[in-house]
């Protein structure tokens, strides 16, 4: 599935089921991405990321691991932004909660430490479904975004 987020911190909502790298692939591998994809689901944030607007990073990671008995439609006026749009093709929310997730922040600026405490909860959500929680683009060894979610104790 994939979905694009009007507002807050969650631009884009994918999976390797229809975000493939460019990568030449044989058709058994191919055929393995078609059905076994959507068990590797993506988030990719942007923004700046701080106690006001962790919540939906959660939101999102729980929906994903079906702890929230919703059925994955986001209410606009309680969750901040426009509804997501799905793309041509989409699957259904997941039957079972996917075995990895990736989260990508190549896009945030900043965050601060109740967002960089987000992700400790997201990592022991993933754990507790049997779910990898993978966190990547956090810029430079030096930069902020990267020391914040070390500091946390996530690892990259």
């Amino acid at each position: 599935a994939f979905r694009t987020q009007g507002f807050g911190v969650l631009k884009y909502h994918g999976s390797l089921e229809l975000l493939r790298s460019t990568t030449q692939r044989s058709p058994d591998a191919a055929r393995r991405l078609d059905d076994d994809g959507h068990l590797v689901q993506i988030l990719r944030l942007h923004a700046i990321l701080y106690f006001g607007n962790a919540a939906q990073l959660l939101r999102s990671v729980k929906q994903l691991l079906r702890l929230d008995g919703d059925d994955d439609r986001d209410d606009a006026a309680t969750k901040g932004g426009a509804p997501p749009q799905h793309h041509r093709g989409a699957r259904p929310p997941l039957a079972r909660p996917p075995h990895y997730l990736l989260v990508d922040l190549t896009l945030v600026l900043d965050l601060d430490s109740s967002a960089a405490e987000a992700f400790v909860t997201a990592a022991e959500l993933c754990h507790a479904r049997r779910c990898v929680l993978i966190v990547s683009g956090c810029g430079a060894p030096r930069g902020a975004v990267r020391q914040r979610i070390e500091r946390a104790g996530i690892e990259l």
